[in-house]
């Protein structure tokens, strides 16, 4: 007997129609074996009912009901705030925090640049990167918080990637937030010097963040 041509979301084995593999499609009629899903898209397992014909050949009953999945038929795009960079994947992954997912159909997620971070889940535009304050920075890409500056640096504005130092005969101001001449009857011999007194109670002048030492 000949074999009756598999409908889309089967295929044949060269004996009888199957299902289509899973995390597969097969989108047209009288395939022999299933294709791929592309990355960037999502085949649901075809063990579960999907009532869309879009989707699936389900099986219906007298009632209009389905009954029985009858194979994925077409791959489902990931949308914007998604992405997947795998081929024959179950569902799209959700963009993590410091990054961003534009567009339909997206293999990666697109990191926040280094000196700004982000806490949106699922997010679709890079409006949700904000630069990191002054006196904080981020010198990596796909953060999701900055870092304040060590102990005798700064930054000059927002969105750093990095903190200077204070240079010699300044020190960092934490009333002021801004690197000054030393006081008068004070010295700053090196670059990072800071006002906080518990910085370094020994006042040694060679540590980084060291305050400022009296003449």
């Amino acid at each position: 007997l000949c074999q009756a041509p598999c409908e889309r979301g089967q295929y044949s084995d060269g004996k009888s129609c199957q299902l289509c593999a899973k995390n597969h499609q097969c989108p047209n009629d009288e395939m022999t074996a299933s294709l791929d899903c592309q990355a960037g898209y999502m085949c649901p397992n075809n063990t579960t009912i999907k009532n869309d014909p879009k989707y699936h050949q389900d099986k219906f009953n007298d009632a209009g009901n389905a009954v029985a999945d009858g194979g994925l038929i077409k791959q489902e795009i990931c949308k914007k705030g998604t992405y997947q960079p795998n081929k024959n994947a179950d569902s799209c992954l959700n963009c993590e925090k410091g990054y961003y997912c534009p567009n339909d159909g997206m293999t990666e997620q697109i990191p926040c640049p280094a000196g700004t971070y982000s806490t949106a889940d699922k997010a679709t535009s890079a409006t949700v990167c904000v630069k990191c304050e002054r006196n904080t920075y981020n010198p990596n890409p796909g953060a999701t918080e900055c870092l304040p500056c060590p102990k005798g640096t700064w930054t000059a504005g927002d969105g750093a990637t990095s903190c200077t130092s204070c240079p010699a005969g300044t020190f960092y101001n934490h009333t002021t937030k801004e690197c000054e001449p030393c006081h008068a009857g004070y010295y700053c011999p090196n670059a990072g010097m800071d006002d906080d007194p518990f910085t370094n109670p020994k006042n040694n002048p060679n540590e980084p963040g060291s305050a400022p030492i009296a003449c």
